[in-house]
């Protein structure tokens, strides 16, 4: 009950935020949406280049609504007080369709998964992903992973019963997390500890565990020096990032989907990890690394 009553307060607020930005589906500007970003830099950045593009490209005005929690992100869309989600194709299946992704489901079938369901459960459009996956990922140290000659996750096996496992709570929460991954390849881990997502390098490097999870966009890999070990059993979903938008906005505003097109399989990981780190380094602030990659790929050209 307490979790229910914190999440409508959520609602409230976020309702709010927007009505105070003008971005709800009452505004008075006919050809105004607001696009709902979240928290951490790569939705971040990818709304704003969102963003900049449909302004760019077309007549309509964009408000940007920063620092929601995914959750609040997306049913604000649903609701209409926002109009374009930034989102990844297995936590749509996931976490608003409920659907458990089988290991070995294909890319491609979790997207048809995700496109059909949306669309039927939620009039929403899953807009065609950017070219990048988000998926988790199992990192090691890359002296160890080089002198025992470990690649994959089946190849940690027999080495596990002498590693501690770390990572972030929720990873041990999930359907597609620690216990069915453990499960799946009969890894044996010492020991695992919990921690919040921004000590796991730090708490890696004091030498407090040995194998953890991470995102495959993460800006700190390149970093250390780790190996992030296939999985060769295909146990975790993929995460493409999609835009997402709500059918009615996209049938009043088809320009918006031909304005967003030049995103379509443009992005690789390696170039995710490049502007997420541009921003988590302070090296460049949303709207410039957004600015960057549309003149990087030409695409205003």
């Amino acid at each position: 009950m307490k979790k229910l009553i914190l999440f409508a307060l959520c609602l409230s607020l976020a309702a709010a935020l927007f009505a105070g930005c003008g971005g709800g589906s009452g505004s008075g500007d006919e050809r105004h949406i607001t696009i709902a970003g979240k928290t951490s830099s790569e939705p971040q950045i990818m709304v704003e280049v969102f963003a900049q593009l449909i302004e760019a490209k077309t007549d309509i005005t964009v408000d940007r609504v920063m620092d929601l929690a995914s959750r609040i992100a997306f049913e604000s869309t649903v609701q209409g007080e926002t109009h374009i989600y930034p989102g990844y194709s297995g936590t749509l299946l996931i976490n608003y369709l409920n659907i458990d992704i089988e290991p070995g489901t294909t890319a491609e079938e979790i997207i048809d998964m995700a496109r059909a369901g949306i669309l039927e459960e939620y009039d929403l459009v899953l807009l065609p992903h950017v070219g990048f996956q988000n998926n988790f990922g199992i990192a090691i140290g890359g002296p160890f992973a080089r002198e025992h000659n470990i690649r994959t996750l089946s190849d940690l096996i027999p080495f596990s019963s002498d590693m501690v496992f770390g990572g972030e709570h929720a990873f041990f929460d999930r359907a597609d997390g620690f216990e069915g991954m453990v499960e799946l390849y009969g890894l044996n881990f010492r020991d695992t500890v919990m921690m919040d997502v921004g000590l796991k390098y730090q708490s890696f490097a004091q030498g407090i565990m040995d194998a953890f999870v991470i995102y495959t966009t993460d800006s700190h890999i390149p970093s250390h020096d780790i190996v992030i070990l296939e999985d060769d059993l295909s146990f975790f979903p993929t995460y493409y990032f999609h835009p997402v938008i709500r059918a009615d906005t996209l049938a009043r505003f088809p320009e918006i989907g031909e304005a967003l097109s030049v995103l379509d399989n443009l992005l690789t990981e390696d170039d995710m990890i490049r502007f997420n780190h541009m921003v988590d380094s302070g090296q460049a602030s949303v709207s410039a690394a957004a600015a960057q990659m549309i003149e990087e790929f030409g695409l205003l050209n």
